[in-house]
């Protein structure tokens, strides 16, 4: 799974703390993944060697301590969007 060109493009839009940015985005893919919100459906979109249970650690952290502009959110939703009327490879086996 590629997330570099989904995490550059936050990045940008977002700024601040790379490792915030990168849990975002591969929250992100991990909705787009499973097809579901729930914590250990979302966490098949997190790479790593960690458990799910620790993926599903990390999730409810960020998601407590992460606060959420709906503009951003909305820039976010709008440049994933593009991406995939662009038919980049976001997620690839």
């Amino acid at each position: 799974m590629q997330i570099n060109t989904l995490l550059k493009r936050y990045q940008t839009l977002f700024g601040g703390n790379l490792a915030r940015i990168k849990c975002f985005t591969q929250l992100i893919l991990g909705v787009i993944i499973s097809g579901n919100v729930q914590q250990h459906k979302c966490s098949l979109g997190f790479q790593g060697k960690s458990s799910q249970e620790s993926t599903c650690r990390r999730i409810r952290r960020f998601l407590s301590q992460f606060s959420f502009c709906k503009a951003e959110i909305a820039k976010a939703h709008a440049i994933l969007n593009f991406s995939w009327r662009k038919n980049l490879n976001l997620i690839s086996p």
